[in-house]
């Protein structure tokens, strides 16, 4: 089984297509414009993932994490705060699943 994982900065996000085994595959650095409504910024961020995907030959890949520095609720899916990004009380795990139709 293939993952996806996303690392997102202040300036950029980082997408690695890896083996269950924790094996990098394939990786990208992509820009990304964080000042923007958190909203539009995850949309962004899975535009990205789906080129990612298509790039790569990673389409059947159905799961992805993300990691963001700062106070996560990684159960219920929601940024409480993140310092780098500026977010606060973003329902991430929403917005990705409507922006990937997941």
């Amino acid at each position: 089984m293939m993952l996806l994982g996303v690392d997102c900065g202040g300036t950029n996000i980082k997408i690695a297509l890896v083996r269950e085994n924790g094996e990098m595959v394939q990786s990208a650095l992509e820009p990304i414009d964080f000042k923007r409504p958190a909203g539009a910024v995850v949309s962004d961020i899975a535009s990205r993932i789906k080129s990612f995907r298509a790039r790569h030959g990673a389409i059947g890949v159905r799961k992805v994490g993300m990691g963001i520095a700062g106070d996560v609720d990684s159960a219920k899916g929601i940024v409480r705060f993140s310092p780098n990004l500026g977010w606060k009380n973003v329902p991430l795990k929403k917005f990705l699943a409507r922006d990937l139709d997941a």
